[in-house]
């Protein structure tokens, strides 16, 4: 009987999934916990990677900011999150997988004016929290004592290949524009666990694109001026799942993983030797991935204060969030304002990232975290 519970329970849960599919609905995937998606451009200063990057942040911001690296570099990060629950209906939490720290890898070579880059970043990173489910059958109406654990674990990340070239003296002597273009080789990695039945993807792939300028105005020696915009194609990922253990191995059936398009711009203005700013918004392209979502803007802005020429700090903010056309979801829930603390230091060649981003104090239940991002990149 308990067997034939079990088969039963499977089989509702599949027939559930492939409906959602005939609907071109990928929430069985990455939609449904907006938690999931990275903040991809944070570093130690702040969320400003449409008009200046780190080392280890390259692949992901603005190519065009690759102009900054007058000599080959390297860089990777590293990134842990807390766990939100819920994050969702039903109880439903969210996390970072624990296996998958790495965040990004960057490498650039300058050649003259031209900038050569290759990497690689997350774009989605969650792995589902469900309580497990108890058994209960006929003869054991009030449960057996025995429960069903579920897993699910989504990523999806991009090898990215980028290059810019730059301009100078465009409207005076002393100005520079930087064009940069990147192609992302995206990839879907999926994996599920229902009571006896594992299933997960081939590695679902996507090309897509993304391009970006800057515009860098000197005043003088410590005076500048930036200006920023920057293209992220969405990205649409089909999967073939498999399962791989009784009662339903051989059976197929496909999932969707999707990525919102992104237009950003940025302003970023050194002050003095001591103090910059910069802010900026990113519009959102949500219905690119559910068609009861609406799209969004996102905003940051940052405060850069150095204390020695080589070690900043940053303070900043950065808002997002996700809203649905239903109004069934509580917009409120998932809206986070993320507080930033950032720090950068050369030592020699070295160059350490880490920052800080906390969304506690003012944001919806579904969306409060606390993020730690550590970055190191070397100049050769």
């Amino acid at each position: 009987m308990r067997l034939i519970f079990i088969t039963s329970l499977i089989t509702l849960y599949m027939s559930s999934k492939l409906e959602a599919q005939s609907l071109n609905y990928a929430n069985k995937t990455v939609v449904y916990l907006p938690a999931g998606y990275v903040i991809s451009q944070l570093s130690g200063l702040g969320s400003s990677g449409v008009v200046r990057t780190t080392i280890a942040n390259a692949c992901s911001s603005n190519p065009a900011a690759m102009a900054d690296f007058y000599r080959i570099t390297f860089g990777m990060s590293a990134q842990i999150e807390s766990k939100i629950k819920p994050a969702w209906f039903a109880n439903i939490g969210y996390r970072r997988p624990s296996d998958q720290p790495i965040q990004s890898v960057s490498v650039v070579v300058p050649v003259g004016t031209v900038r050569l880059g290759i990497g690689y970043f997350q774009k989605f990173s969650a792995e589902r929290l469900i309580d497990p489910i108890e058994i209960k059958t006929v003869l054991y109406p009030e449960g057996t004592g025995e429960y069903i654990k579920t897993y699910q674990h989504a990523i999806i990340d991009a090898l990215t290949g980028m290059a810019s070239v730059g301009y100078r003296g465009v409207l005076n002597a002393t100005d520079r524009i930087d064009i940069g273009i990147a192609v992302r080789h995206n990839r879907l990695d999926y994996r599920e666990v229902l009571g006896e039945s594992e299933m997960s993807s081939s590695l679902a792939r996507y090309y897509s694109w993304g391009f970006g300028l800057r515009y860098k105005l000197p005043i003088d020696d410590s005076h500048k001026i930036y200006l920023g915009v920057m293209f992220e194609q969405g990205t649409v990922l089909i999967g073939e799942v498999q399962f791989k253990s009784t009662p339903m191995e051989g059976f197929e059936y496909h999932v969707i993983g999707r990525a919102p398009s992104r237009l950003s711009n940025g302003l970023g203005v050194v002050l003095s030797d001591k103090f910059a700013v910069s802010c900026g918004y990113s519009s959102v392209g949500w219905k690119n991935v559910r068609e009861d979502m609406s799209d969004q803007l996102e905003y940051y802005t940052s405060l850069e204060y150095s204390y020695h020429t080589d070690r900043q700090f940053t303070f900043g903010i950065y808002s997002t969030g996700a809203r649905f056309n239903s109004h069934i979801l509580p917009e409120d829930d998932l809206r986070a304002v993320y507080l930033l603390l950032g720090l950068v230091a050369k030592v020699g060649i070295i160059e350490f990232d880490l920052v800080v981003a906390d969304s506690h104090l003012i944001s919806g239940d579904w969306h409060k975290s606390t993020i730690l991002k550590m970055g190191v990149g070397f100049r050769r």
